[in-house]
């Protein structure tokens, strides 16, 4: 959100007034409660991992469009 709202210049509320807050993983998800704490480590380094190359990827193929679209709809321009 931070990076369409820098590209487009679209802003609604300060860091004070809007946040985001990701809820933990599903209890499914979790590593088990009796797993050393490497291999904790080693599980959260595997979802932050996949989170990263999410936003990596979207941040490559998607975002242009997106903020392209958005100028387009405010009658902005590049």
């Amino acid at each position: 959100m931070q990076l369409l709202g820098e590209a487009t210049q679209i802003r609604f509320a300060t860091r004070d007034e809007f946040f985001m807050w990701h809820e933990g993983l599903s209890a499914n998800e979790l590593p088990d409660p009796t797993m050393p704490d490497i291999g904790k480590v080693l599980h959260n380094i595997f979802h932050v991992y996949n989170d990263a190359h999410a936003v990596c990827v979207w941040a490559a193929h998607n975002r242009q469009p997106i903020i392209d679209k958005l100028l387009l709809a405010i009658g902005g321009d590049r």
